[in-house]
């Protein structure tokens, strides 16, 4: 057994909502990528113990990650979902629908970058899926947006472990190295990269940027 293997046994032990096991299913026949049901747990924990009332979700498919931060944390008030797809947010909705949890979500058919630099309030949690080339703008916008103490969190700090492969000078891996260096180098933020799923990048702004 490896430690993945071990994680996701614990991970069955406690019940998460049916809809939630739907979602993972036509992530898996439609060869859509989902966020990992392990890094999804956990996001949901950073929103709930972070009090997040206020959540920004850029690049959320049919909502799977949205919902698990909607089903879980008590606190939540709204959270947007971006994504270019009418018909990935329209699958959401009818997701969130039937969850109950229709009401604290608003549906965004737009560049979740866009929305981002647009927002006239500080989120408490910015959620950053987008593609992997926005990545350093999301976290300079995020900078600005975020009042202390405001987390953003970033899936494929590993991009399928392309960036561990030093050869590989893909634009997104490298896009995906240059953001996480700047994560880990500016003085507004304290990062960790958490390695589970793909890698979650978790930056909290502890100070207003110099």
């Amino acid at each position: 057994m490896d430690v993945i293997d071990y994680l996701s046994n614990l991970e069955s032990l406690q019940e998460k909502h049916p809809v939630l096991g739907e979602m993972e299913k036509i992530g898996r026949d439609r060869g859509f990528p989902i966020l990992h049901p392990l890094s999804a747990r956990l996001l949901s924990v950073i929103a709930a113990s972070s009090k997040s009332r206020y959540i920004l979700e850029i690049g959320s498919g049919f909502g799977y990650s949205a919902l698990w931060m909607a089903l879980y944390n008590p606190f939540l008030e709204r959270i947007i979902l971006t994504d270019l797809s009418r018909e990935n947010l329209e699958l959401a909705r009818r997701f969130f629908e039937r969850a109950g949890v229709l009401h604290k979500a608003e549906f965004v058919v737009e560049d979740g970058v866009e929305v981002l630099n647009q927002l006239d309030f500080a989120p408490d949690l910015i959620f950053n899926d987008a593609h992997k080339i926005q990545y350093s703008s999301i976290l300079e916008l995020a900078r600005e947006k975020l009042d202390v103490g405001g987390i953003l969190v970033s899936d494929n700090a590993f991009w399928l472990g392309r960036v561990l492969d030093e050869s590989n000078r893909d634009p997104s891996v490298e896009a995906i190295r240059e953001f996480t260096r700047l994560s880990f180098s500016y003085k507004d933020l304290l990062t960790s990269l958490i390695p589970v799923g793909d890698g979650l990048i978790v930056s909290v702004k502890i100070k207003e940027g110099e």
